[in-house]
């Protein structure tokens, strides 16, 4: 009896802990849903070269590494945008990953695939990528974005 007692005790306690870590991770899937969607609203802000609404995106001390350029703070990072003069064609996200570091911070990993031209250059049409979004003050911001040219 005691045994039986012993057993469903257990059995009571794994289950109280399994129930946090189901919503836990559907919590996690949640906020990579979120952050997929935010990524692609950026793409798609740089396609329309709506400046302001990628500054909105990107936190205060944000790194951008792009085209062999280096550039820090979101004011020098939506100047080299605005500069830049991009004109996007088309563009295509895939195989987007989001990867937990704690609950403040994600990274994205994706493959892109781009037709566009910027300061009259054409760029290269397939990246890896990544991004790191952090939460600030509750927002989700994008801290670092940094793209590698695939070749064939």
């Amino acid at each position: 009896m005691k045994n039986r007692v012993a057993a469903v005790a257990v059995c009571v306690v794994v289950l109280a802990l399994a129930l946090p870590l189901d919503r836990v991770a559907m919590a996690g899937e949640k906020v990579a849903d979120e952050l997929m969607a935010r990524e692609k609203g950026v793409w798609d802000a740089w396609a329309k070269g709506d400046i302001v609404e990628l500054g909105k995106q990107m936190h205060e001390k944000t790194i951008s590494v792009t085209s062999g350029a280096l550039t820090s703070g979101r004011e020098n990072v939506v100047k080299s945008y605005q500069e830049a003069a991009c004109e996007v064609r088309s563009y295509r996200l895939e195989d987007v990953k989001a990867h937990s570091i704690n609950e403040n911070t994600v990274i994205l990993t994706y493959k892109a695939q781009q037709d566009a031209t910027c300061a009259g250059v054409k760029l290269d049409p397939k990246l890896l990528a990544t991004s790191v979004w952090v939460r600030d003050g509750g927002e989700w911001l994008v801290a670092s974005y940094q793209e590698t040219p695939v070749t064939d």
